[in-house]
C-alpha cells in the first residue's frame, strides 16, 4: 500500500512540474478553469464512462441471450431425443411383445392339439380295450 501511495506522488510531481514548465514556456502562464468549464469536462467524462459502462452491460446482456438460446436448445433437443428414443424403445418393445404373444399361442396351440390326440388315442385305445373283452 505504501508503495502506491509512493507511486501515485511521484507521478502527481511530475504532472505539476510538467505544467509549471509548460506554464512558465507559455507567455499567459497557467491557465484555471472556471466552474463551468470543469463541471462540463467531468459531465464529458462521466457521458463517456457511462457509455462505456452501458456497452458493457449491453455486450453482458448479449452473452446471457446467446446462452440463454443455446441452453434452452440445448435442453430441448435433450428432450426431443430422450422422446424419440422413449419412441423406438416403445416400437421395439411392442413389437417383441407381439412376437412373444404370437409364440406364446402357437405353442399354446400346439400344445391343445398335442393333449387333443393323446386324449382320442386314450380313448381310441380304452374303446378297443372294451371290444376285445366282450
Amino acid at each position: 500500500m505504501h508503495y502506491h501511495s509512493r507511486h501515485f506522488r511521484s507521478t502527481a510531481q511530475r504532472a505539476i512540474d510538467e505544467l509549471l514548465v509548460e506554464g512558465a514556456a507559455k507567455p499567459e502562464g497557467i491557465k484555471v478553469l472556471s466552474q463551468s468549464e470543469r463541471l462540463s469536462i467531468v459531465e464529458a467524462e462521466l457521458a463517456i464512462r457511462a457509455k462505456t459502462i452501458d456497452n458493457g452491460f449491453d455486450r453482458i446482456e448479449a452473452w446471457i441471450k446467446l446462452m440463454v438460446t443455446f441452453g434452452g436448445g440445448t435442453i430441448l433437443f435433450g428432450f426431443g431425443t430422450l422422446a424419440y428414443k422413449v419412441m423406438v424403445y416403445d416400437i421395439a418393445t411392442n413389437k417383441e411383445m407381439k412376437a412373444h404373444i404370437e409364440r406364446t399361442r402357437t405353442e399354446d396351440k400346439l400344445e391343445n392339439l398335442m393333449l387333443s390326440t393323446k386324449s382320442k388315442l386314450d380313448n381310441l385305445r380304452l374303446s378297443m380295450e372294451l371290444a376285445i373283452r366282450k
